[in-house]
């Protein structure tokens, strides 16, 4: 593995700021047919519980434009306390904690529902034949747009993010916070889950580039057990869609107990 090129938080915040509009899919569509890219992830350790968290990015051209699927609100609420050092390979980069505290080794030990996250990661990406296949005039016309699919993304990237410190959560919203997994199987459980919120978030990316149309992209949803995020942006959706997939506006997302058991 190479030397670690240690870089601060300031330069971590402004690559962020900067180059990770993290939270949105538009820039996307600007990808061109054929266009080379190459497939990033950040593993990001947080020692305060000694978990650890994925985030999948997507350097296009020569590192132009940058995307993660997980929003930039909670990649920001997990490394506020953490500065960096950040070791770089063709495919990865690998993020340690160097802050007051003691630093932990820079050979990060996953364990095994972060082997299978990572793996699920590496195919959640759209693969050169996929993007040889889109049609860029598709996009125009779908009837959502990506600003609606981005809060589909948000929502399924919050999940993702509370799944990923099985027992014991980091708050988003509050520093000190800590939420625990009320389910006996934690790991099991939430390793099932973590594989729909991703399925979730390539769903919508295969619509927003044409490859599904709206009723096979909804279909879809519910087939993976994710109709409740559906309904987060249902008033985007045609009448038609909406009946024959039970979108109805509710305050609990359905009255068929479509909304899951993770949190919101």
């Amino acid at each position: 593995m190479a030397d670690a090129a240690i870089i601060n938080l300031n330069e971590i915040n402004e690559m962020i700021s900067a180059d990770l509009e993290l939270h949105e899919l538009k820039p996307l569509t600007k990808l061109a047919v054929g266009k080379p890219y190459t497939i990033k992830t950040f593993t990001i350790t947080n020692t305060r519980f000694g978990k650890t968290i994925l985030a999948l990015l997507f350097d296009v051209s020569e590192g132009v434009t940058f995307k993660s699927f997980l929003p930039q609100r909670v990649l920001k609420a997990f490394t506020e306390d953490v500065v960096t050092s950040i070791n770089m390979s063709q495919e990865k980069y690998t993020l340690t904690y160097l802050g007051q505290s003691k630093p932990s080794v820079a050979s990060i030990k996953p364990s095994y529902w972060s082997k299978l996250v990572h793996l699920l990661l590496l195919l959640l990406p759209i693969s050169p034949y996929l993007l040889n296949q889109i049609n860029m005039s598709n996009t125009s016309s779908n009837w959502l747009g990506s600003e609606e699919l981005d809060l589909m993304v948000d929502a399924l990237s919050v999940q993702l993010y509370y799944l990923a410190n099985e027992e014991r959560l980091t708050g988003v919203l509050e520093e000190d916070e800590e939420v625990h997994c009320p389910h006996a199987e934690c790991s099991e459980y939430c390793i099932s889950k973590m594989e729909n919120y991703l399925l979730g978030g390539n769903l919508c990316r295969q619509y927003l580039f044409g490859v599904l149309n709206l009723e096979e992209f909804c279909q879809a949803m519910v087939n993976a057990d994710l109709k409740k995020y559906l309904f987060e942006i249902s008033n985007y959706l045609p009448g038609s869609v909406r009946n024959k997939f039970g979108l109805y506006e509710t305050s609990d997302y359905g009255s068929d107990g479509s909304d899951g058991e993770g949190q919101s």
